[in-house]
């Protein structure tokens, strides 16, 4: 679902956690994207939109 400060949150095939930066205000719920992983967390992981 939509977030604050510019990111969506959403899951990998794997339903892990994925806090996605949404740069261009383009990204919306329920639509597929392939993403570039940046980071790793203990809680998920963090990326941008290929």
């Amino acid at each position: 679902g939509q977030a604050k400060n510019d990111f969506c949150l959403g899951k990998t095939k794997t339903f892990k956690n994925v806090k996605i930066k949404d740069l261009k205000g383009s990204l919306r719920v329920g639509r597929f994207v392939k993403i570039k992983i940046i980071k790793a967390t203990p809680w998920g992981l963090e990326g941008l939109p290929c």
